[in-house]
Protein backbone atom coordinates (compact mmCIF):
# COMPACT_ATOMS: atom_id res chain seq x y z
CA UNK A 1 0.00 0.00 0.00
CA UNK A 2 1.15 3.51 -0.78
CA UNK A 3 1.22 5.99 2.08
CA UNK A 4 -1.13 8.95 1.91
CA UNK A 5 1.82 11.15 1.01
CA UNK A 6 0.10 14.50 1.52
CA UNK A 7 -0.28 13.61 5.21
CA UNK A 8 2.82 11.49 5.87
CA UNK A 9 5.12 14.20 4.45
CA UNK A 10 3.39 17.12 6.10
CA UNK A 11 2.96 15.39 9.46
CA UNK A 12 5.98 13.19 10.27
CA UNK A 13 6.00 10.49 12.91
CA UNK A 14 5.40 11.97 16.36
CA UNK A 15 3.48 15.01 15.10
CA UNK A 16 0.43 16.06 17.14
CA UNK A 17 -1.74 15.45 14.08
CA UNK A 18 -1.44 11.68 14.55
CA UNK A 19 -2.28 11.85 18.25
CA UNK A 20 -5.46 13.72 17.39
CA UNK A 21 -6.27 11.16 14.68
CA UNK A 22 -5.88 8.40 17.27
CA UNK A 23 -8.00 10.30 19.80
CA UNK A 24 -10.88 10.82 17.37
CA UNK A 25 -10.61 7.27 16.04
CA UNK A 26 -11.13 5.92 19.54
CA UNK A 27 -13.99 8.40 20.15
CA UNK A 28 -16.34 7.89 17.17
CA UNK A 29 -19.00 10.17 18.64
CA UNK A 30 -16.50 13.05 18.72
CA UNK A 31 -15.52 12.37 15.13
CA UNK A 32 -19.19 12.44 14.09
CA UNK A 33 -19.63 15.73 15.98
CA UNK A 34 -16.65 17.19 14.12
CA UNK A 35 -18.26 16.15 10.84
CA UNK A 36 -21.55 17.78 11.87
CA UNK A 37 -19.74 20.98 12.85
CA UNK A 38 -18.28 21.15 9.35
CA UNK A 39 -21.78 20.84 7.84
CA UNK A 40 -23.14 23.49 10.19
CA UNK A 41 -25.41 20.94 11.87
CA UNK A 42 -23.88 21.24 15.35
CA UNK A 43 -22.21 23.82 17.55
CA UNK A 44 -18.58 22.99 18.39
CA UNK A 45 -17.95 21.82 21.95
CA UNK A 46 -15.34 23.71 23.97
CA UNK A 47 -13.07 20.67 23.74
CA UNK A 48 -12.63 21.23 20.00
CA UNK A 49 -11.52 24.81 20.67
CA UNK A 50 -9.01 23.62 23.28
CA UNK A 51 -7.63 21.00 20.90
CA UNK A 52 -7.26 23.54 18.10
CA UNK A 53 -9.84 21.86 15.87
CA UNK A 54 -12.11 24.93 15.91
CA UNK A 55 -11.22 28.61 15.70
CA UNK A 56 -13.66 31.52 15.76
CA UNK A 57 -16.62 29.14 15.68
CA UNK A 58 -15.47 27.30 12.54
CA UNK A 59 -13.23 24.35 11.83
CA UNK A 60 -9.58 25.33 11.84
CA UNK A 61 -7.15 24.23 9.14
CA UNK A 62 -6.15 21.38 11.45
CA UNK A 63 -9.77 20.29 11.93
CA UNK A 64 -10.37 20.30 8.17
CA UNK A 65 -7.15 18.36 7.58
CA UNK A 66 -8.16 15.66 10.04
CA UNK A 67 -11.57 15.21 8.41
CA UNK A 68 -9.89 15.09 5.01
CA UNK A 69 -7.53 12.40 6.33
CA UNK A 70 -10.39 10.23 7.61
CA UNK A 71 -12.17 10.53 4.25
CA UNK A 72 -9.10 9.47 2.28
CA UNK A 73 -8.21 6.79 4.78
CA UNK A 74 -11.70 5.24 4.35
CA UNK A 75 -10.98 4.90 0.62
CA UNK A 76 -7.56 3.47 1.47
CA UNK A 77 -9.23 0.80 3.62
CA UNK A 78 -11.48 -0.23 0.73
CA UNK A 79 -8.48 -0.41 -1.61
CA UNK A 80 -6.62 -2.60 0.89
CA UNK A 81 -9.60 -4.97 1.10
CA UNK A 82 -9.71 -5.18 -2.69
CA UNK A 83 -6.05 -6.20 -2.74
CA UNK A 84 -6.37 -8.83 -0.01
CA UNK A 85 -6.85 -12.37 -1.30
CA UNK A 86 -9.42 -15.02 -0.58
CA UNK A 87 -8.06 -18.26 0.83
CA UNK A 88 -8.76 -19.98 -2.49
CA UNK A 89 -6.84 -17.35 -4.47
CA UNK A 90 -3.88 -17.36 -2.08
CA UNK A 91 -3.75 -21.18 -2.16
CA UNK A 92 -3.74 -21.15 -5.96
CA UNK A 93 -0.90 -18.63 -6.00
CA UNK A 94 1.07 -20.84 -3.63
CA UNK A 95 0.47 -23.96 -5.72
CA UNK A 96 1.70 -22.10 -8.83
CA UNK A 97 5.03 -21.85 -7.01
CA UNK A 98 4.99 -25.63 -6.54
CA UNK A 99 4.15 -25.41 -2.85
CA UNK A 100 1.29 -26.80 -0.79
CA UNK A 101 -0.67 -25.19 2.03
CA UNK A 102 0.32 -26.17 5.56
CA UNK A 103 -2.63 -26.89 7.85
CA UNK A 104 -2.66 -27.51 11.57
CA UNK A 105 -5.62 -28.36 13.80
CA UNK A 106 -5.94 -26.03 16.77
CA UNK A 107 -8.62 -25.77 19.44
CA UNK A 108 -9.91 -22.64 17.71
CA UNK A 109 -10.02 -24.39 14.31
CA UNK A 110 -7.63 -24.88 11.41
CA UNK A 111 -4.47 -22.78 11.12
CA UNK A 112 -3.23 -22.37 7.55
CA UNK A 113 0.27 -21.25 6.63
CA UNK A 114 0.12 -19.77 3.15
CA UNK A 115 1.77 -16.35 3.05
CA UNK A 116 4.62 -17.44 5.31
CA UNK A 117 5.59 -20.17 2.85
CA UNK A 118 5.20 -17.81 -0.10
CA UNK A 119 7.47 -15.16 1.45
CA UNK A 120 10.09 -17.72 2.49
CA UNK A 121 10.13 -19.20 -1.02
CA UNK A 122 10.52 -15.78 -2.66
CA UNK A 123 13.33 -14.69 -0.35
CA UNK A 124 15.20 -17.94 -1.02
CA UNK A 125 14.66 -17.67 -4.78
CA UNK A 126 15.87 -14.07 -4.80
CA UNK A 127 18.96 -14.94 -2.79
CA UNK A 128 18.11 -12.92 0.30
CA UNK A 129 19.48 -14.52 3.51
CA UNK A 130 16.95 -14.57 6.33
CA UNK A 131 16.13 -16.25 9.61
CA UNK A 132 13.71 -19.01 8.63
CA UNK A 133 12.02 -19.51 11.99
CA UNK A 134 10.31 -17.15 14.43
CA UNK A 135 12.93 -15.42 16.51
CA UNK A 136 13.65 -12.49 18.77
CA UNK A 137 15.98 -9.89 17.30
CA UNK A 138 18.76 -7.88 18.94
CA UNK A 139 20.17 -4.52 17.92
CA UNK A 140 23.66 -3.90 19.27
CA UNK A 141 24.93 -0.33 19.28
CA UNK A 142 28.32 0.12 20.92
CA UNK A 143 28.11 -1.38 24.40
CA UNK A 144 24.29 -1.25 24.44
CA UNK A 145 21.67 -3.67 23.11
CA UNK A 146 17.98 -3.39 22.22
CA UNK A 147 15.94 -6.59 22.46
CA UNK A 148 12.66 -7.17 20.64
CA UNK A 149 9.73 -7.60 23.05
CA UNK A 150 8.41 -10.60 21.10
CA UNK A 151 9.39 -13.02 18.39
CA UNK A 152 8.98 -11.84 14.80
CA UNK A 153 8.41 -13.85 11.61
CA UNK A 154 11.44 -12.93 9.48
CA UNK A 155 14.67 -11.05 10.04
CA UNK A 156 17.01 -10.18 7.17
CA UNK A 157 19.77 -11.27 7.13
CA UNK A 158 19.42 -12.57 10.68
CA UNK A 159 18.32 -11.75 14.22
CA UNK A 160 21.39 -9.70 15.20
CA UNK A 161 21.33 -6.15 13.80
CA UNK A 162 18.74 -6.98 11.11
CA UNK A 163 18.35 -4.76 8.06
CA UNK A 164 14.69 -5.72 7.63
CA UNK A 165 12.06 -7.13 9.98
CA UNK A 166 8.99 -8.78 8.45
CA UNK A 167 5.77 -9.65 10.27
CA UNK A 168 3.01 -11.67 8.59
CA UNK A 169 -0.60 -11.36 9.71
CA UNK A 170 -2.52 -13.93 7.67
CA UNK A 171 -5.98 -15.04 8.80
CA UNK A 172 -7.97 -17.68 6.95
CA UNK A 173 -10.59 -18.81 9.48
CA UNK A 174 -14.17 -19.55 8.51
CA UNK A 175 -15.49 -17.28 11.26
CA UNK A 176 -15.29 -13.50 11.29
CA UNK A 177 -12.03 -12.11 12.62
CA UNK A 178 -11.71 -11.53 16.33
CA UNK A 179 -9.55 -10.02 19.03
CA UNK A 180 -6.43 -11.68 17.62
CA UNK A 181 -6.51 -9.08 14.87
CA UNK A 182 -6.65 -6.25 17.37
CA UNK A 183 -3.79 -7.92 19.24
CA UNK A 184 -1.78 -7.77 16.01
CA UNK A 185 -1.84 -3.98 16.32
CA UNK A 186 -0.38 -4.07 19.83
CA UNK A 187 2.25 -6.60 18.78
CA UNK A 188 3.29 -4.30 15.95
CA UNK A 189 3.45 -1.27 18.22
CA UNK A 190 5.62 -3.15 20.72
CA UNK A 191 8.22 -3.98 18.08
CA UNK A 192 8.03 -0.52 16.50
CA UNK A 193 8.74 1.14 19.85
CA UNK A 194 12.07 -0.71 20.13
CA UNK A 195 13.01 0.19 16.55
CA UNK A 196 12.23 3.86 17.16
CA UNK A 197 14.49 3.88 20.24
CA UNK A 198 17.31 2.30 18.23
CA UNK A 199 16.74 4.79 15.39
CA UNK A 200 17.33 7.69 17.78
CA UNK A 201 20.78 6.17 18.36
CA UNK A 202 21.54 6.09 14.65
CA UNK A 203 20.48 2.53 13.82
CA UNK A 204 17.90 2.00 11.10
CA UNK A 205 15.96 -1.16 10.21
CA UNK A 206 12.95 -1.38 7.91
CA UNK A 207 9.78 -2.72 9.47
CA UNK A 208 7.50 -4.45 6.95
CA UNK A 209 4.01 -5.74 7.75
CA UNK A 210 2.23 -8.22 5.46
CA UNK A 211 -1.54 -8.77 5.67
CA UNK A 212 -3.76 -11.30 3.93
CA UNK A 213 -7.14 -12.96 4.30
CA UNK A 214 -9.88 -10.81 2.77
CA UNK A 215 -12.82 -12.38 4.58
CA UNK A 216 -11.48 -11.83 8.07
CA UNK A 217 -9.94 -8.40 7.51
CA UNK A 218 -13.17 -7.25 5.87
CA UNK A 219 -14.97 -8.05 9.10
CA UNK A 220 -12.37 -6.01 11.04
CA UNK A 221 -12.17 -2.82 9.02
CA UNK A 222 -11.39 -0.81 12.13
CA UNK A 223 -8.23 -2.85 12.75
CA UNK A 224 -7.27 -2.65 9.09
CA UNK A 225 -7.68 1.12 9.32
CA UNK A 226 -5.38 1.20 12.33
CA UNK A 227 -2.67 -0.61 10.33
CA UNK A 228 -3.04 2.06 7.67
CA UNK A 229 -2.67 4.72 10.37
CA UNK A 230 0.59 3.03 11.41
CA UNK A 231 1.77 3.17 7.79
CA UNK A 232 0.71 6.77 7.15
CA UNK A 233 2.19 8.04 10.41
CA UNK A 234 5.54 6.31 9.89
CA UNK A 235 5.29 3.78 12.72
CA UNK A 236 5.88 1.01 10.14
CA UNK A 237 7.78 1.44 6.90
CA UNK A 238 5.81 -0.72 4.48
CA UNK A 239 2.45 -2.50 4.35
CA UNK A 240 1.85 -5.24 1.77
CA UNK A 241 -1.67 -6.55 1.26
CA UNK A 242 -2.53 -9.79 -0.54
CA UNK A 243 -1.86 -9.44 -4.23
CA UNK A 244 0.94 -6.92 -3.52
CA UNK A 245 3.06 -9.46 -1.67
CA UNK A 246 4.96 -11.10 -4.54
CA UNK A 247 5.94 -7.84 -6.25
CA UNK A 248 6.56 -6.16 -2.90
CA UNK A 249 9.06 -8.83 -1.83
CA UNK A 250 10.83 -8.58 -5.19
CA UNK A 251 11.16 -4.80 -4.81
CA UNK A 252 12.35 -5.27 -1.25
CA UNK A 253 15.02 -7.71 -2.45
CA UNK A 254 16.21 -5.26 -5.12
CA UNK A 255 16.39 -2.48 -2.53
CA UNK A 256 18.43 -4.66 -0.14
CA UNK A 257 20.89 -5.66 -2.86
CA UNK A 258 21.22 -2.06 -4.03
CA UNK A 259 21.91 -0.75 -0.53
CA UNK A 260 24.64 -3.35 -0.05
CA UNK A 261 26.29 -2.29 -3.31
CA UNK A 262 26.00 1.42 -2.43
CA UNK A 263 26.21 1.78 1.36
Amino acid sequence: MEKLAEFSKRYPHGHRFWRLVQYLRTNPSLLRTLQRVKKGESLPPQEFVELGLVKDGELSELGLEILKYFDKRAKQVEEAIRRLRTRERASEDLMELGLSVNEMELKSGKFRRIVSKEVEYLLDKLGIPHKKTDSYFWIRIGNDVYTSPRKVDKTIPGPVNPEVIIEIKEYWGEKAGGSKMTNAIYETLAVASVLKKARRCGYSARYVIILDGRKQWQSRKSDLGRFLDLLNSGVIDELLCGEEISEGIRKLACSIKSSRCHP
